[in-house]
């Protein structure tokens, strides 16, 4: 306290004032700024996790797409082969390698 009246003394009241009141200003704006970064963090991390879920569950998608569509290219090939050997047309030997080099 002696601190203070001898600050008013020496700088006058309303520079000891002023003084007083830009220390808590500053503490102040100290205190919502990391309060505020920790907020934002915090979402941060949350909006991180829900990417990552959602990028895990869409590369489970595309693997299942690609299976199915190996899978149907398979079959149409198998399809093409029966329908050629029917009708007595030349099977075509280079779209079989092609698929088999895929797989």
């Amino acid at each position: 306290m002696d601190d203070f009246s001898t600050l008013i003394e020496t700088l006058g009241f309303p520079i000891a004032i002023t003084v007083g009141l830009l220390g808590a200003l500053f503490s102040l704006i100290r205190w919502m700024a990391s309060n505020v970064v920790g907020q934002i963090i915090g979402k941060l991390d949350q909006v991180q996790l829900e990417n990552k879920e959602a990028e895990d569950e869409s590369k489970g998608i595309l693997i299942k797409l690609i299976d199915r569509i190996r899978a149907l290219q398979t079959d149409v090939i198998r399809l093409d082969t029966m329908f050629r050997i029917k009708h007595k047309l030349p099977v075509d030997e280079r779209r079989i390698e092609r698929n088999q080099k895929e797989d």
